[in-house]
């Protein structure tokens, strides 16, 4: 809840006195950042850390209630409040150097992230910050690029008969490609099914290249994540969920280990 920031400090500071530090890179959400961030990204910068604030804005308080943040200007019982700008705390904090990024374009992400390192290192440079913005897909129902939520279709089929004779209603399903229900209820867009194909092929820099198009924190996520995935494995009806999440982990530290 906040305490990535004043790390992210901490660390520049215990490196930095053994030469060059290594590069620093802290997350935080937007509704944290406007709780607890702000502080710790003020002290940060009046003492002279250097590191990368990346602020992930879903434009909601998505873990402890689904409030409006304050960069809406409605409060949580819905009434108007005087908007605050995320962009113009963070430059209130004395942070110079604010970048966007979008989160499902990794390649420019991870470009976005080597140029504020670059700033934040550079002698005339300090804390660089990169928002990246994309609305919560569980508050807003956004869809995630190139997964469209497809629905089930049933047609009615014909009226056979019964081993009476009589008429009876019949369902017929239409055939459609489906996203897999693992596939859709996960929020970063990760293509499970291909995921685990990879993995049983032991293809892990394959599958590790693979997240990085979706997302650039594999390892991350694979231990954080609270994996929607697996309660909607359809394996769970059966002999338990497949452990994506520690699939994921695996992937990402392989890639971890990779040179780029």
């Amino acid at each position: 809840m906040g305490a990535s920031v004043s790390m992210a400090a901490g660390f520049y500071h215990a490196h930095a006195q053994d030469g060059e530090p290594p590069p620093i890179v802290a997350t935080i959400g937007d509704s944290t950042f406007y709780h607890s961030g702000a502080a710790a990204l003020e002290n940060a910068v009046y003492n002279g850390a250097r590191f990368v604030l990346v602020v992930l804005d879903n434009e909601i308080t998505g873990m402890t209630g689904m409030q409006p943040t304050p960069e809406f200007g409605t409060t949580a019982d819905s009434h108007p409040g005087r908007a605050i700008s995320l962009e113009g705390l963070i430059r209130g904090c004395g942070v110079e150097y604010i970048d966007h990024a979008d989160p499902f374009d990794a390649e420019g992400f991870q470009r976005k992230l080597f140029r504020a390192w670059d700033h934040a290192r550079n002698p005339e440079g300090g804390v660089a910050a990169v928002v990246v913005r994309y609305p919560c897909v569980t508050r807003f129902g956004a869809t995630l690029p190139g997964r469209p939520r497809v629905p089930v279709e049933v047609v009615h089929g014909p009226l056979p008969r019964d081993a009476e004779g009589n008429w009876k209603p019949a369902w017929r399903p239409r055939h459609q490609d489906k996203v897999s229900p693992c596939v859709e209820a996960c929020p970063a867009g990760n293509d499970v099914e291909r995921l685990v194909a990879l993995a049983a092929d032991g293809r892990w820099d394959e599958a590790a290249a693979m997240l990085l198009r979706e997302h650039p924190f594999p390892a991350t996520l694979g231990r954080v994540c609270p994996h929607f995935c697996e309660a909607a494995c359809n394996r769970g009806q059966h002999d338990g969920a497949v452990r994506v999440h520690a699939i994921e982990r695996a992937a990402g530290d392989a890639g971890a280990q990779t040179p780029p």
